[in-house]
C-alpha cells in the first residue's frame, strides 16, 4: 500500500466516525460534549469545600485558587485525550467479527487512527471556545494561556500524549486475544494513568519525590506539565526547556508503545481462532 493512500483512508475513516457520533444528538451531547468533565469538577468541589489550603495565591503557588484553577484546566485539556472507550477492539475480538478486517486491503490500525483524528478535531472545536469563554468569564478559576506560544507548547504536548494513550489502550484492548475479561484491566490501567498524569490530584499537593517519579511517564507530560506550561508561571527559557523535555519523553514513549502494540497485535492475530476464546 502506498504512503499516500493510508492518510487518505485515515481521513475518510475520520469523516465516517464524525458522521456516526453526530447521528444521535442525545448521545453526541452526553459522550462528546460532557465527556471527562465529571471527575475533575467533583475534585474542584472537594477542594473548595474541604481543603485546608490557604485562600488566594500563595507565594509558593500552592493555594486553593491555584489547585482549583489547575483542575478546571484539566477538565478542559483532558477532553483532548483519547479515551479507552473510543475503541471497540476487544468487543470485536470477543464477538468474532474482527476476522472480517483481516481480509481488507489496508491495515486495521487505519480505523482506530481515523477515530483518533475525528476525536481530536471534534474535541479541539469544543475545548478552544469553551476555554476562551471560561477564561473571560471566570479568569481567576480558569486562567487563559499566558500567550499563543505557551498555548502551542501546552496543546502540542497534550495531542502527542493523546496519541500515546491511543497506542496504550490499543495494546490493552488487544490483550483480548489472550484474556476473557479485559474491562477490569482497562479500568485499573486508566485509573493508574490518570493518577500519574495529575488528573485526579493536583501535582502541587503531591510530594516532590512522587512528582519526580511520575515525570518518567507519558501521562505526566500529557496533562500535568501542559497545564503548568499554559499557565506560564515560569520563565520563558525554563518553559521552552520543559517543552523540549516533554517532546523527547513523549517521543520515546510513542516509539516504545508502537513496538509493543505491533507485537501484541501480530502475535494475537496468529493465535486467534474466532469468538469464544
Amino acid at each position: 500500500m502506498n504512503a499516500v493512500r493510508v492518510p487518505r483512508l485515515v481521513l475518510r475513516a475520520a469523516v465516517w466516525e464524525l458522521r456516526k457520533v453526530t447521528a444521535f444528538r442525545a448521545g453526541f451531547w452526553l459522550k462528546e460534549i460532557f465527556r471527562n468533565l465529571a471527575r475533575p469538577l467533583v475534585m474542584v468541589c472537594v477542594l473548595m469545600s474541604a481543603s485546608g489550603l490557604p485562600q488566594g495565591v500563595a507565594g509558593d503557588g500552592v493555594s486553593l485558587q491555584s489547585a482549583v484553577a489547575y483542575m478546571v484546566v484539566v477538565a478542559l485539556l483532558e477532553k483532548l485525550i483519547f479515551h479507552d472507550r473510543c475503541l471497540e477492539l476487544s468487543d470485536q475480538i470477543f464477538q468474532g467479527y474482527i476476522t472480517k478486517y483481516f481480509t481488507m486491503p489496508f491495515p486495521y490500525f487505519v480505523l482506530p487512527a481515523g477515530r483518533f483524528v475525528q476525536h481530536t478535531l471534534l474535541q479541539l472545536a469544543i475545548v478552544v471556545p469553551a476555554w476562551t469563554l471560561l477564561s473571560w468569564w471566570i479568569p481567576e478559576w480558569c486562567p487563559p494561556p499566558k500567550d499563543a506560544l505557551h498555548a502551542f507548547w501546552s496543546v502540542s504536548l497534550v495531542l502527542i500524549g493523546s496519541l500515546c494513550f491511543l497506542l496504550f489502550y490499543f495494546t490493552l484492548h488487544a490483550l483480548a486475544f489472550w484474556l476473557d475479561v479485559v474491562w477490569t484491566t482497562l479500568v485499573m490501567a486508566r485509573m493508574l494513568a490518570l493518577f500519574c498524569g495529575g488528573m485526579i490530584l493536583p501535582p502541587m499537593l503531591m510530594p516532590e519525590s512522587v512528582q519526580a517519579a511520575f515525570a518518567w511517564t507519558f501521562p505526566w507530560w500529557t496533562i500535568a506539565m501542559p497545564v503548568q506550561l499554559a499557565a506560564g508561571g515560569m520563565g520563558a527559557e525554563q518553559a521552552a526547556h520543559l517543552w523540549l523535555q516533554g517532546l523527547a519523553t513523549l517521543s520515546v514513549w510513542m516509539l516504545v508503545l508502537i513496538a509493543i502494540a505491533a507485537t501484541v497485535w501480530s502475535r494475537g492475530r496468529r493465535r486467534y481462532a474466532g469468538s469464544g476464546m
